[in-house]
């Protein structure tokens, strides 16, 4: 670490564990030929103090007040740092936090709040309050004093923390070092830093890696991307899911979102967004498919009637005990989707909301960084689906394997991976007062998963065997069937056809299964998909079969 001498003002530089005792400035820069840089320092202090006036007296009252301390030793950014040499910029930067978080008092100088003003008045209008590098200068340092534009003591950091907390979104108990920054959510420390703003794109992130623990290299030149590195490295530490819940798409985003944020400022409304505690089992990982995410306890779908059925991936716990916060996603394929846009909170009262659960072991959430999803792309995942819609008086209890079935498009999505496998559909309802659970069975295998499905029908009490044998626990935990399986240890399945017959005291109610090609309606737009149709009709009694 370079540090300068406060009383010859000469630069000398220490190993990490020789470090003497000093005191650290925190200021907002003037322009770049106002301030001193390393290199300015070799000049002679006549030439500094015409040339560079209002930096250097920076450096010459910061030395003042640390020698006046008692301090042999101060650090100020602008001149302790070789900023040519890349590789002592990132190790500075990289160490910020914790140079601020060892130094023995922290200097704060408002370059705008003139002495007659009152001190508060002045602070929301300072660009201190506002650049994102002095964020961590005003949490990491056991002690803040404030200077104003004439270097006029203004108070400490620890008496003005609660005004310094509402101006800030830090709460006054990080500013008096009462608890650790890492006691708050990702989500509550990104919103103290959504109102700031820096000058280059990349130091959006560069200047939040202290905050998070995060060492990274600097990449000037890379934009955006900065802030998605971090985060990619926020989740290879942490199991907090407030990181994809704590933040809302701005105005004007577009429908399909990255499960990422694409920088702080969307985190602004997620200060009491607390860190849950029941999402502990779960693992993040960031792949070239997206955020894969291990374990997610539960995934939701809206089912009331008169309501779209919509995937909701429920995180945590929302800002009370009795609120659930969550994103919504859009099944892309197989195990893939993308979120949209819009953000849910919900009662934890999941039966008065109407969802219904459905565990999940993996998922794949797409990052538009990794894996980019349009509109196109999700349309054309539906080209070879099966819609299967229950009839009137019925609905839809359960769908095997999940994998390949999209709850909201109520469809098996098409595809000759996914052909092999057995796909059905057990659905519930009411006939002249009698209760009827129905299995629909879809055989994808003709032309590779792309051709016309064969569909048939099985009822509860007509084929309870195979009933049975469909509703084991191990299908509805994701194993999944092929129809090479079936005809090895339940060939007689193979032979149930698209009708089976229910009998009535006075009747038999015929029920049919067909399959043709329709357009549907998405979320994205019409597209023709085959669409299957149960139908119910009179027909005379026969003999059951297989019961």
């Amino acid at each position: 670490m370079r540090l300068l001498d406060t009383t010859s003002l000469k630069l000398r530089e220490f190993a990490e564990d020789k470090i003497p005792p000093y005191a650290i400035l925190s200021h907002t820069w003037g322009a770049p030929n106002e301030e001193v840089s390393f290199q300015d320092m070799q000049l002679d202090t006549t030439t500094l103090e015409k040339d560079r006036k209002y930096g250097y007296s920076k450096i010459v009252k910061t030395c003042r007040f640390a020698l006046k301390g008692g301090l042999e030793y101060a650090w100020v950014d602008t001149c302790c740092i070789d900023k040519s040499s890349s590789a002592e910029l990132t190790e500075a930067i990289n160490s910020m936090f914790r140079w601020y978080e060892k130094a023995v008092i922290c200097y704060v100088y408002l370059a705008d709040v003139k002495p007659q003003m009152h001190l508060e008045q002045g602070l929301k209008r300072c660009r201190w309050i506002t650049r994102g590098w002095t964020l961590q200068e005003l949490i990491a340092p056991r002690e803040c004093q404030l200077f104003d534009s004439e270097w006029k003591y203004r108070g400490r950091k620890t008496e003005l923390k609660e005004m310094l907390a509402k101006l800030t979104g830090v709460p006054a108990s990080v500013l008096a070092k009462e608890m650790s920054p890492r006691d708050y959510s990702v989500a509550q420390r990104m919103s103290w830093a959504a109102m700031r703003t820096t000058t280059r794109t990349e130091d959006v992130a560069y200047c939040l890696m202290g905050l998070f623990g995060i060492h990274m290299p600097m990449i000037y030149g890379e934009g955006d991307m900065a802030f998605h590195r971090l985060q990619e490295e926020i989740l290879k530490r942490s199991d907090d899911p407030t990181i994809f819940t704590g933040w809302e798409p701005p105005d004007g985003a577009p429908d399909i979102l990255s499960i990422l944020a694409p920088s702080p400022a969307p985190f602004k409304r997620s200060g009491n967004l607390v860190n849950p505690v029941g999402f502990r089992s779960s693992e993040f990982t960031l792949t070239n498919k997206g955020v894969k995410i291990v374990n997610a306890p539960v995934l939701w779908l809206r089912e009331p009637p008169t309501l779209p059925r919509t995937y909701l991936l429920v995180l945590d716990g929302g800002t009370t005990k009795r609120e659930m916060a969550g994103i919504y996603l859009r099944k892309v394929d197989g195990n893939l989707f993308c979120r949209i846009n819009k953000r849910i909170k919900v009662s934890s009262d999941l039966q008065q909301e109407g969802l219904r659960q459905r565990t999940v072991s993996e998922i794949y959430v797409a990052d538009f960084c990794t894996f980019p999803i349009t509109r196109s792309v999700i349309l054309e995942s539906r080209k070879s689906a099966v819609q299967i819609l229950g009839p009137d008086g019925f609905h839809i209890d359960n769908a095997t394997p999940q994998r390949v079935w999209d709850y909201t498009d109520s469809c098996f999505l098409g595809g000759a991976p996914d052909a092999p496998l057995v796909q059905w559909v057990q659905m519930q309802g009411i006939i002249r007062g009698q209760s009827v659970s129905l299995i629909i069975l879809c055989d994808r295998r003709a032309e590779n998963g792309c051709g016309t499905p064969a569909l048939s029908v099985i009822e509860k009490c007509q084929s309870v065997k195979f009933y049975k044998y469909l509703n084991q626990k191990a299908w509805r935990q994701g194993k999944e069937l092929t129809w090479s399986e079936v005809k090895a240890v339940n060939a007689a399945l193979l032979h149930h056809t698209e009708s089976t017959e229910i009998p009535f005291k006075d009747a038999v109610l015929k029920i049919c299964v067909s399959v043709a090609k329709g357009m549907v309606s998405t979320r994205e737009g019409d597209i023709q998909m085959y669409q299957a149709k149960v139908d119910f009709k009179r027909g005379k009694r026969s003999s059951a079969k297989d019961k």
